[in-house]
């Protein structure tokens, strides 16, 4: 049986969400090369794709989508339909939603 690797990226801890960002954090996400990448997002649009309203934490996002061969967004119901303030990715990005 395969083993999942976990990586920490560094960067500033977000406490709300126990997310790692900033420049740290984008630099790693920039040499990886991954499988999966497993995303949580407040919004996904039919229109506009994958939605954030923090744009502090949408470069991450777009990292991780950019070092991933297949994307899946882990969202409930209440979060399709929805816009937010910034578009993260289009939904042609996205493997599964």
């Amino acid at each position: 049986m395969h083993q999942a690797s976990r990586f920490v990226t560094g960067g500033d801890l977000y406490p709300s969400s126990y997310m790692l960002n900033g420049m740290f954090a984008d630099h790693v996400l920039r040499s990886l090369h991954v499988s999966k990448a497993f995303l949580g997002t407040p919004a996904i649009h039919p229109k506009y794709g994958l939605m954030h309203p923090e744009a502090q934490l949408v470069l991450a996002k777009q990292g991780m989508i950019n070092a991933a061969q297949e994307v899946i967004v882990v969202a409930d119901d209440s979060k399709i339909g929805k816009l937010s303030l910034h578009t993260v990715a289009p939904k042609s990005a996205l493997s599964t939603y």
